[in-house]
């Protein structure tokens, strides 16, 4: 590489790239352009080190989790205070909207569960969902937290446990 390739090169390295997302803006560093190399490879035209699109995909899928998990737990929430859970998530009001750009999220009760979904809207993302049920003659809650077992499945399809993907949601 040449004097002003390596200028050209250092510039872009320096780019960041901001992937907002919504309840957090995520920052990443040292993305590799055209005309640079990363660990000796070149990355190509408008290359970008796949690393730092892996850490992208996560931060937009931690989103789905997080969200998941707090419908959940405002829903164990709203059973205490009302004695049934909320039908939609305007009636839940946990501060989760309806839409983001990496998700769509909806809450409902079904045969005495509530349960909260988070629909993946790339198709690169795993979709969430969280269920919540009561045993009222223990006076004990269940929660779990579901994802897909594989990114573009529908969130209703969610069988994986979040925390420990090897292991099936019960």
């Amino acid at each position: 590489m040449g004097g002003d390739d390596s200028l050209i090169c250092e510039q872009k390295t320096k780019t960041m790239l901001s992937l907002r997302v919504s309840f957090f803006p995520l920052v990443l560093t040292g993305l590799t352009m055209s005309a640079c190399s990363f660990d000796g490879n070149s990355q190509g035209s408008g290359g970008v080190d796949e690393t730092y699109v892996n850490q992208a995909l996560e931060a937009q899928q931690s989103e789905g989790q997080t969200y998941t998990g707090t419908m959940n737990r405002t829903q164990q929430a709203f059973y205490v205070e009302t004695a049934r859970f909320a039908e939609s998530l305007d009636e839940l009001k946990a501060g989760v909207p309806n839409t983001t750009d990496s998700y769509q999220y909806t809450t409902q009760v079904i045969a005495g569960k509530a349960v909260s979904l988070a629909q993946s809207q790339n198709p690169q993302l795993r979709s969430f969902k969280g269920i919540i049920e009561i045993d009222e003659t223990k006076g004990i809650s269940r929660s779990a937290l579901c994802i897909t077992s594989e990114p573009r499945m529908p969130a209703e399809e969610a069988d994986r446990d979040a925390k420990d993907p090897s292991q099936a949601c019960e």
